[in-house]
């Protein structure tokens, strides 16, 4: 499944988002949300018991806060973004547990998210795959 397919299967299984089906950060936010580092990330903070939301929240203030296509302060987007961490946390085969607050300083807009656990159950469709590299600065 391309990268589009699964923007698009995002809105299929949330069509009340689908008012953003054509922002272009929104879409830009999801395809972020599904890098690598964002996913270790998400991944990570989960494994310490916080929500996955909060290892990414502040980096999606500073980058996507000053967009006109989408305003990341309102409840209704803040939202919008926890369901596509799920729906990009799902490939890896995560599933929610509990919503959880953040902890304080840890973003301005974002208060609150979803905890996520591998559930070896889940059907995955991705994997996350590290190959240390080293290189030489002199």
């Amino acid at each position: 499944m391309s990268n589009r397919d699964e923007y698009l299967d995002f809105f299929a299984q949330n069509p009340k988002y689908n008012g953003y089906l054509n922002s272009r950060s929104f879409e830009e936010l999801y395809y972020w949300l599904g890098e690598a580092w964002q996913i270790y990330d998400m991944i990570t903070i989960c494994k310490s018991k916080r929500p996955a939301i909060e290892a990414v929240a502040k980096q999606i203030e500073l980058k996507f806060g000053n967009r006109t296509d989408i305003n990341v302060k309102e409840d209704f987007v803040k939202q919008m973004i926890g369901t596509a961490v799920k729906h990009v946390l799902s490939y890896y085969g995560y599933i929610t547990t509990i919503q959880k607050t953040f902890l304080k300083g840890s973003a301005e807009w974002f208060k609150s998210g979803m905890h996520y656990e591998f559930d070896e159950a889940a059907p995955v469709k991705k994997k996350l795959h590290w190959e240390p590299k080293i290189i030489n600065l002199d």
